[in-house]
């Protein structure tokens, strides 16, 4: 976290510049903008969780390894480590296919997320009229209304 705290502390301007260019085109195109970034939120949720889970489960299985020797000396640290902050640095991944792994499943989450949650574009509702204190909102007037029955008293 420090890191991305001294990034964004010694970058500012690039940000602030970027948010004052996006934010009129975010607003002016949010039927479709709203939807795509929501979805974007979404895939980084899925993958942050699904890293760490890699990354405690390496972890396991490292400890696993290097535990099961019968002797001492044939206890062997098999050194697997994942970064748990910097995914996107292979260097830090002893095994490198886990980052192969890793990748391939975020192609599949996107892959999934667009077969089972496609896009909407997002429906602008027109203004509801305010209700009165008392008074019976139009709608519910109209869907609860009883039938005029005939004055005379018979049914």
């Amino acid at each position: 976290m420090d890191a991305v705290i001294d990034h964004v502390s010694a970058h500012w301007i690039p940000y602030v510049v970027a948010l004052a260019v996006l934010a009129p085109v975010i607003f002016v195109t949010r039927r479709w903008s709203v939807s795509l970034i929501q979805w974007s939120i979404e895939l980084v949720v899925y993958f942050i969780v699904f890293h760490a889970a890699v990354h405690y489960i390496v972890a396991a299985l490292s400890w696993l390894k290097s535990e099961m020797g019968v002797y001492d000396e044939d206890r062997v640290d098999p050194g697997w480590t994942t970064p748990l902050v910097e995914a996107w640095d292979r260097a830090q991944y002893n095994p490198v296919g886990v980052f192969y792994f890793e990748c391939a499943m975020l192609a599949v989450f996107v892959l999934l997320m667009a077969r089972t949650r496609r896009f909407k574009v997002q429906k602008l509702r027109p203004r509801i009229e305010r209700t009165r204190r008392g008074e019976v909102p139009k709608s519910l007037r109209e869907k609860y209304a009883q039938p005029r029955r005939d004055r005379s008293g018979r049914r």
